[in-house]
């Protein structure tokens, strides 16, 4: 299995190119605080893929905002880490006072190697900067390799795959039908711009209990004009905007990532 899947499904695809317009302001209260986590389950099918968690760490006064501190971790289940697995922390700060991110990181176990990335998001200079090192692990391949930093222009207020999750909850999405919504992601350090989709509203089951929900289809595009395969998300429709159900598609069938009560990410 290829990690890319996994991530596409429990990190929504590398995802989400300005911002548009007033209408679709973030709230003036956020819909998330710290201490909250959510705890996801993917399966393919009726097998077991892994977990996904996020958690609002921290939250630090600045001179103009709030920086919040975002930590997710995705963890392959026994079945995929077999032949891939996968065990990643990623950390994302997050400005309030220009509702982006300006640092993300990631480090762990990632198929056959161990990577260390770093993003600096510079909404200032509309540019993205990338550190890197991957480690091979193998018996005969231990030592770690630098990459050379890359750096990409970006919008001026973009999202990583982590703040992304959070951001797309304080906006005002849309409710009629084909309503549409464009927003901005770096996936490494890579400009993307995310279409949200309006499809339909339903009830999705949330830790046991059927919650109202809107359906949205998301697809990615990048500057070279290729698109992602989208994927749908379930945003529940009370103040807190919660993400309870994802759901995509890989070679072997549909996969779905739904919200519960635990998902054992810290093991």
């Amino acid at each position: 299995m290829n990690y890319f899947y996994l991530k596409n499904i429990i990190l929504l695809s590398g995802i989400f190119s300005a911002l548009m317009p007033a209408a679709h302001a973030v709230q003036n209260i956020l819909p998330f605080k710290v201490g909250d986590k959510d705890n996801y389950s993917v399966k393919y099918k009726f097998l077991s893929g892994g977990c996904y968690q996020s958690e609002v760490v921290s939250a630090t006064r600045t001179p103009t905002g709030t920086l919040y501190h975002f930590r997710s971790i995705a963890k392959s289940s026994a079945t995929v880490s077999a032949f891939y697995p996968i065990k990643l922390t990623f950390d994302s700060y997050w400005d309030t006072s220009i509702s982006a991110s300006s640092r993300f990181e990631m480090h762990g176990r990632d198929g056959p190697e161990h990577k260390d990335q770093i993003e600096i998001l510079s909404s200032a200079n509309k540019k993205c900067t990338m550190t890197e090192t991957v480690t091979k692990i193998s018996k005969n391949e231990l030592a770690a390799t630098p990459k050379p930093p890359v750096s990409f222009p970006m919008n001026q207020y973009s999202q990583d795959l982590v703040s992304s999750l959070y951001f797309i909850r304080t906006l005002s999405l849309p409710t009629s039908p084909a309503g549409k919504l464009s927003l901005a992601i770096v996936y490494d350090c890579e400009p993307w711009t995310l279409t949200i989709t309006y499809l339909e509203s339903e009830t999705v089951d949330v830790k046991g209990e059927d919650v109202d929900a809107n359906v949205y289809s998301l697809s990615n595009t990048n500057e070279k004009g290729e698109t992602s395969t989208p994927v749908k998300i379930w945003v529940t429709t009370d103040p807190s905007h919660t993400i309870a159900l994802i759901q995509g598609s890989i070679p072997i069938g549909k996969v779905k990532a739904r919200l519960q009560d635990t998902a054992d990410c810290d093991e």
